[in-house]
């Protein structure tokens, strides 16, 4: 059998650059030139083309996302990853939080923060004197009852208060849905006012944590209102002896992430405004 010289590729059989697709369509590129080098080296080497498209996006290397092609990863420039209320992961944060408030006047958010703050104080007078003769029997305060957590231990703390007492502490719980609408408004605001100042003078990344906190004032008034809400249905199932296990546990459940979260939104705010307000006096 005689051999078959191979056959010296002429510059006629050689594909020339223009004659390659410029689009990094895979399909397009085996369909019309199959013997194009950067076909061919694309074959060898698969990851070669999603890397470097990847790599040269920056919304890409912003988000460590490795997308499934190249439009996809053009895409995300404008989608950064967006966490609870605004700790986002990208070039820019178009959350919902940010956009409520930061489309408030300045004006109007100061005026509704003085008048939630006045509503706050005055609420929380009224819950505190609504429970003084519980708490004047000694049998535990309004937070104990909170983390009661059994049946148990409430029909204990609800029976050392007695039947004034009992009512009394129905009352702020009761007065304690106005609060937590202030508390929640109040808090949200003053973070979200902090963050806008801070997106200017400190950084973009203190700028979305204080969306995140904004966003765990408002998750905080949500759990206060669950907590309520099982709080007063073991009080009216007291008198038939009846209590349930299942509501004491939720409220306990309830009350334990509000009060981290509002501890977080406050250290926030209080933090990030001392900041503030100390690089304003050395300036």
């Amino acid at each position: 059998m005689a051999a078959t010289a191979s056959k010296p590729m002429t510059p006629a059989t050689i594909p020339a650059a223009a004659d390659c697709p410029s689009s990094l369509n895979a399909t397009a590129m085996t369909t019309a030139a199959p013997n194009c080098p950067s076909q061919k080296a694309e074959q060898r080497h698969p990851r070669t083309r999603l890397g470097t498209a990847a790599i040269s996006s920056p919304a890409a290397a912003n988000n460590s996302t490795v997308a499934a092609s190249a439009g996809d990863v053009a895409g995300m420039r404008d989608r950064p990853l967006v966490l609870l209320g605004g700790l986002g992961v990208g070039r820019d944060y178009r959350g919902g939080m940010n956009r409520i408030i930061e489309s408030i006047p300045r004006r109007t958010r100061v005026i509704v923060m003085l008048a939630a703050a006045a509503a706050a104080v005055w609420l929380w007078l009224a819950m505190a004197e609504a429970m003084e003769p519980a708490e004047a029997t000694g049998g535990g305060d309004i937070v104990s009852f909170e983390f009661a957590a059994t049946a148990a231990r409430a029909t204990e703390i609800l029976g050392g208060w007695g039947d004034v007492g009992r009512r009394g502490a129905a009352r702020a719980i009761r007065l304690d849905y106005g609060f937590l609408i202030v508390y929640a408004t109040l808090l949200a605001l003053l973070a979200g006012s902090v963050a806008m100042a801070a997106r200017q003078r400190v950084s973009d990344r203190i700028y979305r944590l204080g969306w995140t906190a904004a966003a765990l004032a408002v998750a905080a008034g949500v759990l206060d209102a669950v907590e309520n809400t099982m709080l007063l249905a073991t009080i009216n199932l007291y008198d038939t002896g009846k209590i349930s296990g299942a509501h004491t546990a939720v409220a306990a459940l309830a009350a334990g992430p509000k009060f981290v979260f509002l501890i977080l939104t406050i250290v926030y705010v209080l933090g990030v405004a001392g900041y503030l307000w100390s690089k304003r006096l050395s300036s």
